[in-house]
C-alpha cells in the first residue's frame, strides 16, 4: 500500500494497484458459467467465511424477487444513514429491512441465491466507506459515491423514489457514472 519511492507525499507513496476496480465500490466480474457480469461484494466473500453463516440463509431462485437486490439496497444507504439509525426506520429512504435483501453467487458451477440479515448490509455499508477513504488518501475519486450522491439528491428533490432506487439501483448508478464521464 505504501511505496516509499514514489515520492514524499502521502497520495504519492499510497498505492491501490492490487484491487481489480480502483475507482468502483466493487470488483465487477463475470459468473464463469454464464458470463454475466455482476458486483462481487462483501456478501460473495462471506458465503466462503464459516463466520457469515448466522447472517446468510440460501433461498429458492423462485423467492429471490420477493427480496431487495444487495446493489439497489446499497445505493439507498450511506454511512451517515447507519451512524443516525435511519436504516432501522421504515419511514426513511435508508431503511433496510432484516432479512430482505438478497444476492446471488455460483458455487461449483451452480447458483445460489442468499438472503441477507440487517447487519451483513450494514457490514457493507462499512467496508465501502472504508475502501472510499483508502481511495480518498491515494487522490482516487470513486465513481460509485459521485453517482450515488447525484441519485440520492435526485432522490430528495422528487425526481426519483425509493422503489425506482430499489429495483433499479445498479443500472442508474452505471448511467450515472456514464453521464458524469461524458460532462
Amino acid at each position: 500500500m505504501s511505496n516509499p519511492r514514489a515520492g514524499e507525499t502521502l497520495q504519492e507513496g499510497f498505492e491501490l494497484k492490487g484491487n481489480p476496480s480502483i475507482k468502483r465500490d466493487w470488483w465487477e466480474t463475470k459468473y464463469k458459467s454464464t458470463g454475466d457480469k455482476y458486483n462481487y461484494t462483501v456478501a460473495h466473500w462471506a458465503t466462503t467465511e464459516a463466520r457469515f453463516r448466522r447472517h446468510l440463509k440460501e433461498i429458492p431462485e423462485a423467492q429471490a424477487s420477493e427480496f431487495i437486490h444487495i446493489d439497489n439496497m446499497l445505493t439507498l444507504v450511506t454511512q451517515q444513514d447507519v451512524t443516525y439509525r435511519r436504516v432501522f426506520d421504515e419511514s426513511q429512504s435508508a431503511y433496510v429491512p432484516d432479512w430482505g435483501v438478497y444476492f446471488k453467487a455460483e458455487t461449483n458451477g451452480k447458483f445460489k441465491y442468499y438472503t441477507v440479515s440487517r447487519q451483513m448490509v450494514l457490514f457493507h455499508v462499512e467496508r465501502r466507506k472504508s475502501w472510499r477513504m483508502l481511495q480518498s488518501r491515494a487522490g482516487i475519486e470513486n465513481e460509485d459515491y459521485a453517482a450515488q450522491k447525484v441519485l440520492l439528491k435526485k432522490l430528495t428533490d422528487g425526481e426519483l423514489t425509493r422503489d425506482e432506487l430499489l429495483n433499479q439501483g445498479r443500472e442508474l448508478i452505471n448511467e450515472q457514472i456514464a453521464a458524469l464521464k461524458e460532462a
